[in-house]
């Protein structure tokens, strides 16, 4: 059973009612919601005045439409408005009651800064939580994160045993120069692969290059970088993915992705994925992505297109739909393929309670044999007064 994550910065969906495409559509829409275009995002946690706090998501499913069942769950625990604890539990229908599955616990600093990450699994036989992993975290006077080391659970005999460590080095501007990954052997941290990222005008990052060490010696090696290219605007224009090639010691490029925008708003329209040919020393088109705009700036249509060669056109394959209300939460997604006609493969459907929280996401699957759309999973939100 594969549980959703709390997205601190919005609600994610049950990955368990996730077919592959929908699995792709997430994946295409996560470069819009990361980019620096103005946009409103639409998985949002609706709690903006803070009065509320997301105590619980359940997901329950069906086989009929009528009679629902419970899947999974996670709860989770604050501690003056801070998450201090996410219990996973799944449910057995066997015998109705919930099992623990795993937890996640969190203690903080006295600046509200995360010090410590814990995870535990269940061990259902013996009733009792055994650690697995943990994380502590390190800052520097600016509360930036300087340092994180990973820890693995030994029963016998020793406890908690590093594992391995993230050292995060600013410069003078305060942007991050370089990450140095480490991993414990020997009693001692050894050195595995840095990443040394470098700016442009306006603080743009410009290239990003990950190195190893080389086996036996203290050189770095190239391994591959991403190298990034701006409008006057200071959006990201390209993305070129390339390879290092020890033998002729020079960077090979291997994909990249253009972004394109509309002239008169900015908003990001379109995504362009190619890959590198060799033989014509060329690029050549894959897929792309194409997104439309409602005029209050949301996300109207998304578009996936694959490449042809024989046509060398493209060919519409899946796309997505959403309708929001007159206050620009989400109210409905339509999640279609395209053979000879577009068809539905899924819909999901959200409601609010009266305070404006997140309520329940339905998502409906397009029957075998009938045309209309069949109840399948439902995801619940629960809340609390902040007092």
């Amino acid at each position: 059973m594969k549980f959703n994550n709390l997205n601190l910065s919005g609600l994610d969906q049950s990955e368990d009612t996730r077919s592959f495409n929908s699995k792709l559509f997430q994946r295409a829409l996560d470069p819009l919601l990361k980019s620096n275009t103005p946009f409103k995002r639409f998985y949002k946690t609706d709690i903006k005045s803070g009065k509320y706090q997301l105590i619980a998501i359940e997901h329950q499913g069906t086989t009929d439409g009528q009679t629902w069942l419970p899947q999974s769950r996670v709860q989770y625990t604050y501690k003056k408005k801070l998450l201090i604890k996410s219990l996973y539990q799944e449910y057995r229908p066997n015998t109705s009651e919930w099992i623990h599955s795993f937890q996640l616990m969190y203690v903080y600093q006295a600046v509200n800064l995360l010090k410590k990450t814990t995870s535990q699994f269940w061990d259902d036989e013996k009733k009792v939580w055994v650690n697995q992993h943990e994380i502590l975290y390190d800052y520097d006077t600016q509360e930036r994160i300087k340092a994180a080391t990973h820890l693995l659970w030994n029963d016998n005999p020793d406890g908690w045993k590093n594992s391995y460590k993230e050292v995060y080095q600013y410069g003078n501007s305060g942007l991050l120069l370089e990450l140095d990954k480490f991993s414990f052997r020997d009693e001692t941290w050894i050195p595995d692969s840095r990443h040394i990222y470098r700016y442009g005008s306006n603080n743009n990052l410009k290239s990003e290059t990950i190195q190893q060490r080389q086996a036996g010696s203290t050189r770095w090696v190239n391994f591959f970088r991403h190298c990034y290219l701006y409008n006057l605007n200071n959006q990201k224009t390209k993305e070129v993915f390339q390879t290092w090639n020890y033998e002729s010691s020079r960077w090979l490029n291997n994909t990249q992705t253009i972004h394109i925008y509309a002239q008169k708003t900015g908003e990001l329209v379109g995504l362009r994925f190619q890959q590198w040919n060799k033989e014509t020393e060329g690029w050549s088109n894959e897929t792309q992505y194409l997104y439309t705009y409602y005029s209050e700036k949301l996300l109207k249509k998304f578009l996936i297109q694959s490449w042809l060669d024989e046509t060398n056109s493209w060919l519409d394959a899946h796309r997505s739909r959403y309708i929001y209300d007159t206050g620009g939460r989400i109210l409905e997604e339509y999640f279609e393929n395209k053979f000879d006609e577009w068809a539905i493969e899924y819909a999901e459907f959200y409601t609010y309670d009266k305070n404006g929280n997140l309520q329940l996401v339905l998502t409906r699957h397009k029957g075998e044999r009938v045309e209309t759309l069949l109840d399948a999973h439902k995801t619940l939100y629960f809340y609390k007064l902040i007092h």
